[in-house]
């Protein structure tokens, strides 16, 4: 079956080589909307080789000399318009010239990264549920320390009186900084100078049943002794909502 031939009209501001023989004109979407009366007969991607996406061809778009491409009834639904080719000894009749359009294929990109990257949140949470950061030398509670518990909050807080630490080092001391087992929150530790109110150390938060052996603190100090306080933020396990915030006054003896 021999198809029609679409003879085309040298019309339009804009211009296309095709095939490296066949320069055509044509008119821009905007354009086209300007036109009285415009009618569209048909789509064409401007090749002569069959589309997968179509079905059979209407025609075929041709010049003066040979065929140019395959005229469609319809276009595919991932295609774009890119311009309107006029057809010869018509009235405002046009060939729609269409072109692959990747804006779906990257709405669908996306959306995959999206599903990817809540599938690994999700693999993760379940993997680590209520995973704060911790520092170093956290290990499980086998002290025996006096407890005292807050009894609005059932909050537990083993409390000491005397930290010693040696002269003129900041590294690895050793400290009792424990969060008991039972406790409904997270720990977080903050040491600070009563005189000054200067801050030497401040932890992450730290789950029920473990501890911090040693911490490294921000100065050295000299031989004697320094007031202190140990301020204990608290945080709920499932919310992570602040509680109450106990404190508890020592003296940092130093020799």
């Amino acid at each position: 079956m021999q198809l029609k031939k679409y003879p085309i009209e040298l019309f339009g501001d804009k211009t296309k080589t095709v095939h490296r023989k066949h320069k055509i004109r044509y008119i821009s979407p905007i354009q086209f909307e300007q036109q009285q009366n415009a009618n569209i007969c048909g789509y064409t991607d401007l090749r002569l080789r069959k589309s997968k996406k179509h079905k059979e061809p209407i025609g075929v778009l041709s010049d003066n000399e040979s065929d140019i491409s395959y005229v469609y009834s319809t276009r595919s639904k991932t295609a774009a318009i890119k311009g309107y080719i006029k057809l010869k000894d018509t009235e405002n009749k046009y060939i729609a010239i269409t072109s692959n359009s990747i804006l779906p294929w990257l709405l669908i990109l996306l959306a995959l990264l999206l599903l990817i990257l809540i599938s690994i949140l999700s693999f993760c949470n379940k993997q680590h549920p209520e995973s704060p950061i911790f520092r170093p030398n956290i290990e499980h509670n086998t002290g025996t320390n006096e407890e005292e518990e807050n009894e609005a909050k059932g909050i537990q807080v083993r409390g000491f009186t005397t930290w010693s630490i040696p002269a003129n080092t900041s590294k690895n001391l050793s400290i009792p900084l424990e969060n008991p087992e039972g406790n409904p929150c997270y720990f977080s530790f903050e040491i600070l100078l009563t005189d000054t109110g200067e801050v030497i150390y401040s932890s992450d938060m730290v789950p029920p049943g473990e501890k911090i052996s040693s911490i490294n603190i921000t100065r050295e100090f000299d031989a004697g002794d320094y007031p202190a306080t140990i301020k204990i933020k608290t945080n709920e396990l499932i919310t992570g909502k602040e509680m109450n915030s106990p404190a508890i006054q020592i003296i940092i003896h130093v020799s």
